[in-house]
């Protein structure tokens, strides 16, 4: 029996996050500095911090404030996918005069995104 009508929260007194201080540091750095999105981000952390999931690491991203990837980097992340993918095809066989420009092109923007 009891002598009050309201419940107890069922609410644990300490919440015990799975990644410790230093961890949601590593998450917060990587994800600035490349911008992957939050699959690509979990998978990669995974080899680093073994507890990583992919809960865990949104959670992360979203106390930081960095959960949403802004636009430009979306773009930026583009440019320098495709120059990846360029350079990969160009080690296996020769551009066109159209693809050598396009190349040439996006190399340049990836030159301006490291400036």
């Amino acid at each position: 029996n009891r002598n009050f009508t309201k419940d107890k929260s069922s609410r644990p007194n300490n919440i015990k996050y799975a990644l410790k201080p230093l961890e949601k540091e590593i998450v917060r750095v990587i994800r600035t500095l490349t911008w992957m999105d939050l699959d690509d981000l979990a998978y990669t952390i995974k080899d680093v911090i073994p507890r990583a999931n992919r809960s865990n690491v949104y959670r992360t991203l979203r106390d930081f404030g960095i959960s949403q990837i802004p636009q430009v980097k979306k773009e930026e992340a583009k440019i320098l996918c495709e120059h990846v993918h360029d350079l990969a095809l160009l080690g296996q066989k020769q551009f066109t005069g159209e693809q050598m420009n396009k190349f040439i092109k996006r190399s340049n923007q990836v030159l301006k995104l490291i400036k």
